[in-house]
């Protein structure tokens, strides 16, 4: 979040060139992607060092599919009008939608079949999706067949799932 932050202020800035900052993070998606990605197979029981070719792909194909939300942000960094809200504010939401998009994936990659939790925090308020989600356990397939990965699928939720403090948690059962 802080390189991506960063990468935002330098190019409001105009400290580099709008490709320099485009470059900057598109990287930042792949190396901690890959990351998150990683995290994913080892809470799912896979040792995360072992990155077969499917997950090779899957993760180049995550990181091909953000490609035209960094052109837009950076179009929007570099146009007359500059970017709304402030590189503090944006590379978070940056964070969570992405990087759990790597992370869910990679857990469905170790644990298709495990099942799944939706817990967490309601923050300041809960949506009525999150609400009537609280509690229930689905294998992961189902979650990701549904589409309703807290943070991921923010188009299901009806908070838009930018600030949601909900995950998926592995249960036994």
């Amino acid at each position: 979040v802080d390189e991506i932050a960063a990468a935002m202020q330098d190019g409001i800035d105009r400290a580099v060139t709008k490709a320099s900052t485009a470059a900057r993070i598109r990287g930042a998606i792949t190396r901690y992607g890959k990351a998150a990605y990683q995290d994913g197979l080892e809470d799912g029981g896979v040792d995360d060092t072992e990155l077969d070719e499917d997950d090779k792909l899957k993760i180049a194909d995550i990181a091909v599919y953000d490609t035209q939300y960094v052109t837009d942000l950076v179009n929007e960094i570099y146009s007359e009008a500059g970017m709304s809200g402030t590189p503090e504010s944006r590379a978070p939401l940056w964070g969570n939608k992405t990087l759990q998009t790597f992370y869910y994936a990679g857990i469905e990659s170790a644990d298709r079949n495990g099942m799944y939790l939706f817990t967490g925090t309601d923050g300041k308020e809960s949506c009525p999706t999150c609400t009537r989600l609280a509690g229930e356990k689905h294998r992961m397939k189902w979650w990701v067949d549904k589409e309703l990965r807290p943070g991921v699928d923010t188009d299901n939720f009806e908070c838009g799932g930018y600030n949601c403090q909900h995950y998926l948690e592995k249960v036994s059962k």
